[in-house]
């Protein structure tokens, strides 16, 4: 949780907007997913939601 979503009421404020919130590791093994495999081509030129990214694509997070 960053300090300016923690301003806005943290996560339960978050989960109750129907967002999962996304595991501290999530965005480093997109980015390491995103610059190694080379299915990530379709991904160039688009937005990436981070928890949608990793579940679609089976990325380990724990």
């Amino acid at each position: 949780m960053t300090d300016a979503g923690a301003a806005r009421g943290g996560v339960d404020t978050i989960a109750g907007k129907g967002f999962e919130p996304t595991p501290e590791s999530a965005p480093g093994a997109a980015v390491v997913w995103l610059v190694t495999s080379p299915d990530a081509d379709r991904f160039l030129g688009k937005v990436i939601w981070t928890p949608k990214l990793v579940r679609d694509v089976g990325l380990k997070t724990d």
